[in-house]
């Protein structure tokens, strides 16, 4: 079983307060079968039409921005159907949920070999003795936590760094996926101070500023960004014509 990710005021967003009772629960009934089939937030037009809630008054009106310049709870995709918005800024992709469960599978499949089950009775018979097979030296085992340590140090920098606090848990699943090492996390922490002076970024208080996990999954650091302009006066833009004009008369 899965579960769906949600932030814990998302029930207060005007994005969901204007929406009718239909709607919502189609909402979520999207969200829910995005989960258990991992389809990265796609669903399909053959898919939507067995929903339970599925009416085309609903779905219009999850495909209208709340408000204009907004982004729509759902995005039409052509010959495919719907994509939910931000599915993945806080549900994990369909790549990570298999490594999940290979994972998973693979730490029960261990801790059964490893078990009492193991045990083995010593020639005498009188006692046992557990066996513990496919254990890893401690040396790994300490390899592996300062590793594991370097990258959570690495991520709170980023984070500390990044003017937008949203959707943490996405932005680290993003950056163990990235694993930057010295010179890639040096990169991005330079990337990001290069954006802030960006115009792009200063608009409307930050608002086109992109959530920690897309600036990591596209690779947004990599952006080549235009040099700003200085800005100049309408006064000093009238000096410095005159003295062309006097430059040019003399």
């Amino acid at each position: 079983m899965s579960f769906i990710r949600l932030s814990d005021d998302y029930i207060d967003d005007p994005k969901f307060t204007d929406l009718s009772d239909g709607a919502f629960r189609l909402w979520h009934e999207g969200m829910a079968y995005c989960r258990r089939h991992q389809t990265d937030g796609v669903i399909t037009t053959k898919a939507l039409s067995g929903f339970r809630y599925f009416t085309k008054a609903r779905v219009q009106e999850l495909l209208t921005p709340w408000e204009q310049g907004r982004n729509a709870l759902w995005n039409a995709v052509p010959t495919i159907g719907y994509a939910m918005h931000d599915y993945l800024e806080w549900n994990p992709c369909r790549e990570e949920e298999q490594n999940r469960q290979r994972d998973s599978k693979e730490r029960t499949r261990l801790w059964r070999s490893n078990g009492v089950a193991n045990s083995v009775r010593d020639a005498s018979r009188d006692a046992y003795e557990p066996v513990r097979v496919g254990l890893d030296p401690p040396a790994l085992d300490l390899e592996r936590e300062e590793k594991k340590d370097l990258a959570v140090v690495r991520f709170e920098e980023f984070w500390g760094a990044y003017p937008r606090k949203v959707g943490k848990g996405a932005a680290w699943n993003a950056w163990r996926k990235l694993q930057p090492d010295q010179e890639l996390h040096g990169k991005i922490l330079t990337s990001i101070a290069a954006h802030l002076e960006d115009s792009q970024w200063q608009k409307e208080g930050g608002q086109f500023v992109p959530y920690p996990a897309t600036f990591l999954n596209q690779r947004r650091f990599e952006d080549e960004l235009t040099a700003p302009q200085p800005h100049v006066s309408e006064q000093t833009s009238r000096l410095a014509q005159a003295v062309r004009d006097f430059s040019g008369s003399s």
